[in-house]
């Protein structure tokens, strides 16, 4: 199966990331990670470099998820491109598989993984009928370029813009389960605070991107 380069975006997951890099740098279907620093305060990129395939850099400061992904993609040299969130736990080489086979077989443009951790109806909701707010995904690299022009996608707006772009250009989506993978709840990692702000962005994002559309 063709290789694919993978990229982590990371803020303060020294505690986690690990659990991630372990598996992508013995995973044959893993090229080469790109780990991007987003002005972590704590030792997340010295604790990435020690894994085999990484390619690490740091930004000078928090700029967000979508501005961490378009310096992940500097560095990116294969035409497929895995993001995955770098607080994964759980998560295995077939996992890796799952989500890059649909696309690299060229079945189709876009593969996303959700991660089957809640009640089931709650499940249901978030993978068929809610927005995908899923971080983990697989595309083609010059689909991700695309997305990542538009200022919409920066912050947290990546994964509203990269759902939006699929929309718009009728691309051909699959979702996936992603069984017994896990991830903390951003209101018990970083606080109640900040999961609101975080949810207040995914707004101001799908409302900017509705304004343009109809524009």
């Amino acid at each position: 199966m063709t290789k694919v380069d993978a990229i982590v975006p990371c803020y303060n997951e020294a505690p986690r990331i690990g659990a991630v890099l372990s598996v992508l740098s013995i995973s044959p279907h893993i090229n080469s990670i790109v780990v991007v620093d987003d002005g972590s305060t704590d030792n997340s990129l010295d604790i990435a470099k020690k894994f085999p395939k990484v390619i690490a850099t740091r930004l000078n400061q928090n700029i967000g998820k979508g501005g961490a992904i378009r310096e992940g993609l500097k560095r990116v040299r294969t035409g497929f491109v895995l993001l995955l969130d770098a607080d994964l736990s759980e998560i295995t080489d077939y996992h890796i598989r799952q989500l890059i086979a649909p696309v690299v077989d060229g079945k189709f443009d876009v593969c996303v993984g959700v991660l089957k951790n809640h009640h089931p109806i709650l499940h249901r909701l978030k993978r068929d009928f809610l927005p995908l707010l899923s971080g983990q995904r697989v595309l083609k690299t010059k689909i991700l370029k695309e997305v990542l022009e538009s200022d919409n996608s920066r912050g947290w707006g990546i994964e509203p813009s990269l759902n939006y772009f699929a929309n718009i250009n009728g691309l051909k989506i699959t979702k996936i389960d992603l069984e017994g993978v896990k991830s903390p709840l951003n209101a018990k990692k970083r606080g109640v605070v900040a999961y609101v702000k975080r949810i207040f962005s995914y707004v101001q994002i799908y409302f900017a991107i509705l304004i343009v559309h109809h524009s």
